[in-house]
């Protein structure tokens, strides 16, 4: 996606009950016009400036994602079952953080935290970290409100993520399958408790 800014007032906005968007005058925008073609109502995709639409242009809002093929994800060596690496990523990305510059013991063996108190969702997440700990062969400590995940594989992988509004998607994500991408999401939510 490119986003730029220009000034209000030489944007023209294009709204309906459905969709809302700011444009530029001289944008191509992408429609589906509806023409008669030997006495057939069919719709035609063609480019139009702002200025040229009108009731008989419909904006495509959608499109059907296929996505990338199931595969297994390596992190650092670490190799996760996609599903398994959409389920963590999303956990870590709402609730989870890397633990350093600690004097603590469990902090030299590279500790990743995360929280939950919602009693549901930590059923959810304990269940299913136990799970992919013990086939990666991770170290978990389950506290009373947070998990502990011990990995320097991990570690190295998120640090670089930053820190609460720092954090971003990494390009993995976005490569999964589109189940894949449904665990990400639902389980995203069920973190993100701010």
């Amino acid at each position: 996606d490119i986003v730029s800014y220009h000034n209000t007032e030489d944007m023209v906005h294009i709204y309906n009950k459905w969709f809302d968007c700011c444009v530029t005058q001289d944008h191509d925008c992408f429609v589906l016009k509806r023409k008669s073609i030997d006495n057939v109502r069919q719709y035609v995709p063609e480019f139009r400036k702002p200025h040229e639409l009108n009731s008989e242009c419909n904006f495509l809002r959608t499109v059907n994602y296929t996505g990338g093929a199931k595969k297994d994800i390596d992190v650092n060596g670490l190799t996760f079952k996609s599903s398994d690496f959409a389920f963590l990523m999303a956990w870590y990305l709402s609730e989870g953080n890397v633990l350093h510059n600690q004097n603590t013991a469990k902090s030299k063996d590279y500790p990743i935290k995360i929280t939950q108190v919602k009693e549901n969702n930590r059923k959810i997440l304990e269940k299913e970290l136990v799970r992919i700990c013990d086939y990666l062969n991770i170290k978990l400590y389950i506290g009373k409100d947070y998990f502990e995940l011990h990995s320097k594989e991990l570690y190295d992988y998120f640090l670089p993520l930053g820190y609460s509004h720092e954090k971003y998607i990494p390009k993995e994500v976005y490569g999964l399958c589109k189940e894949d991408l449904i665990i990400f999401i639902n389980n995203y939510v069920l973190g993100d408790d701010s």
